[in-house]
């Protein structure tokens, strides 16, 4: 398995004081983060970029996916005003080019929160439209496309494995999966091994953080109350051999490097026992 982290944690550095200290840390790859200040929108040229990835590449690490900035950000893909929809659709096209001049492997889609009055069953069908259109424009890129199961006090239209999968198959595109993120799967009412089992081989890609089993902490690994020795366990049972990526709280971000650097070792010690 590769070790990785998203760049978020780093909220207060530029991406270029960021790599050099992923790097050191040990990091085989680095997921980037979608927001300012790190790349949102046209925040980079195309030379910025190019020399942001000889950068990491530099430091012996890769691109493994790119967070667009959705949370409690202005975009919607399942936004019943098409206005919202179209720009939400326009920042994703600029996320995947984004991701592809990094040489990113997966651009990571966030299903919405439906809004007041807004039923199920139409959230649904235009967040497949739109998704539909990013999983186009990924495949033109040659970028797969990896739908978060995220808890339902963050957003409530995918939730768990058996929701994603049912996005997965309904669309049914070669470049479409699922990233499962422990910190949410520990608050959903699947155990590991259901969802393990459930994605099989449409898991591209494997997120980690701890909570208290009660609420979204992003907390670092072994820290919140999630088995992550057992599920580590799992995961090598079924062969699973990606990129595991860690995803910390913005709580970190006043001294990040210290939760960072321990939350590598924790895995590679869950990864070798």
């Amino acid at each position: 398995m590769k070790l990785g982290i998203a760049t978020s944690v780093y909220v207060n550095f530029p991406l270029e004081a960021v790599i050099p200290r992923l790097a050191a840390a040990g990091y085989d790859v680095v997921d980037i983060w979608g927001g300012r200040p790190h790349v949102y929108r046209r925040d980079y040229d195309q030379h910025g970029l190019e020399s942001l990835r000889t950068l990491i590449e530099q430091h012996g690490m890769r691109v493994a996916s790119f967070l667009p900035a959705f949370f409690r950000y202005p975009h919607n893909l399942a936004s019943p005003n098409p206005i919202v929809r179209a720009d939400s659709l326009e920042y994703v096209r600029l996320c995947a080019e984004n991701a592809a001049i990094l040489g990113a492997s997966y651009l990571l889609i966030c299903p919405p929160r439906l809004l007041h009055g807004q039923t199920p069953a139409e959230g649904w069908n235009l967040f497949a439209e739109s998704l539909k259109i990013v999983c186009d424009e990924a495949e033109r890129l040659s970028l797969k496309v990896i739908l978060e199961p995220v808890n339902v006090a963050v957003f409530d239209l995918i939730n768990t494995a058996a929701d994603a999968m049912k996005m997965v198959h309904q669309l049914n595109r070669s470049n479409l999966g699922v990233v499962l993120d422990t910190g949410h799967l520990h608050l959903s009412n699947e155990t590991f091994d259901q969802a393990l089992d459930i994605l099989s081989e449409k898991l591209f890609l494997v997120q980690v953080n701890d909570n208290d089993g009660k609420r979204q902490q992003n907390l670092v690994p072994g820290d919140g109350t999630f088995d992550f020795k057992a599920f580590f366990s799992a995961l090598r049972q079924r062969g699973f051999d990606g990129v595991v990526s860690a995803e910390l709280s913005a709580d970190y971000a006043l001294n990040p490097d210290p939760p960072v650097q321990e939350t590598i070792r924790r895995l590679r010690a869950w990864i070798n026992s």
